[in-house]
């Protein structure tokens, strides 16, 4: 499993968390945890979670009784 990352594309939309599965020509190409559809930002616009974000995304990929 890759790590998880955080993006900020601007201060009116909230952070989105998502697994950076591939940069190609300038962008970030990210899945949300668990699956989903998956969007594109600048490299730029990445950092690394807060420990409650990362724990948000466990949560998210592997939902109690998932197991």
């Amino acid at each position: 499993m890759r790590p998880y990352v955080t993006t900020c594309e601007t201060t009116y939309a909230p952070c989105r968390i998502g697994e950076v599965r591939e940069l190609f020509e300038g962008a970030a190409y990210l899945v949300p945890p668990g699956g989903g559809a998956e969007w594109t930002v600048a490299p730029a616009a990445l950092r690394s979670p807060t420990d409650a974000e990362a724990w948000q995304a466990r949560v998210w990929a592997h939902p109690v009784g998932s197991l």
